[in-house]
């Protein structure tokens, strides 16, 4: 049996309805998919760039720390190269003086050199002149060996001027002691010039010569016994003794016979 085709079942209203339907639920299922897909990369992203600015940040705490301790060092550096510079002029300086000590030293020590060429030849000439010296002397010393044995004439004492009613006592003045001739006596008595003073055989001898008459000292001068003259002559003045001086060349024995009873001319 034919069936009327207006009043047959049809479909596709409801599959374009379905369909409809599922692409919505695809639409929605796939929104929502990819809301969470991209809420998920937004906090992995987050995540990630917290992380990643915390170690950034650590970083660069961890250059800048890096940064100052490379100044710190960089400045020690500086100022170390700085020492260096002022060692190194220092050091230049002192290579500097070195050489010009060492050219100094080498001047002087050519300066030395031609003074001890020089005082050399001067000691070679000392040298010849001690030599002819030494003959010199050889001839001097032959001489005075002659002259030693040639005895040394006496010395005359010749009476004078108005004192002959006088008694002397003469005294000779040498450079150290008194000599005094007594009448009769073959040797003279020798009397030291230290502390004549207080020396008790002088004293007597002026206290004697003071209690005579006509008792006078004559001080009989050697040409060295000026000084011991003062000094008798002071203590016989001060001993109120009376006395006076002649004067006597050279060193021979003296020779009194003049004075001896019979001996004046």
């Amino acid at each position: 049996m034919k069936q009327n085709l207006d009043d047959a079942v049809s479909l596709f209203p409801f599959l374009d309805i379905m369909a409809c339907l599922i692409g919505i639920l695809v639409l929605l299922i796939t929104a929502v998919v990819l809301a969470q897909i991209s809420q998920n990369v937004e906090e992995v992203a987050g995540k990630r760039s917290a992380a990643e600015a915390q170690r950034m940040a650590h970083r660069y705490r961890q250059i800048a720390q890096q940064v100052e301790a490379d100044r710190e060092k960089l400045e020690e550096l500086q100022q170390e190269l700085r020492e260096a510079e002022e060692l190194k002029a220092e050091l230049e300086q002192v290579v500097a003086q070195i050489e010009q000590l060492e050219t100094e030293q080498e001047e002087q020590i050519e300066q030395q050199r031609e003074l001890l060429a020089e005082k050399r030849e001067e000691l070679e000439q000392l040298e010849l002149q001690i030599a002819e010296m030494g003959e010199q002397q050889a001839e001097l010393l032959a001489q005075m060996a002659e002259l030693e044995t040639v005895p040394e004439p006496h010395v005359r004492i010749v009476p004078s001027g108005t004192g002959y009613h006088l008694t002397p006592t003469f005294i000779e003045c040498t450079g150290d002691s008194l000599v005094v001739h007594r009448e009769g006596e073959l040797e003279p008595l020798r009397l030291p010039v230290r502390g004549l003073a207080s020396n008790e055989t002088f004293l007597a001898l002026l206290e004697r010569v003071r209690e005579q008459p006509r008792g006078t000292i004559v001080f009989l001068l050697r040409p060295d016994g000026i000084a011991t003259y003062n000094t008798a002559h002071n203590l016989a003045r001060r001993n109120y003794v009376p006395n006076g001086k002649l004067a006597v060349a050279g060193y021979g024995d003296i020779d009194l016979s003049l004075f001896q009873p019979g001996g004046a001319p």
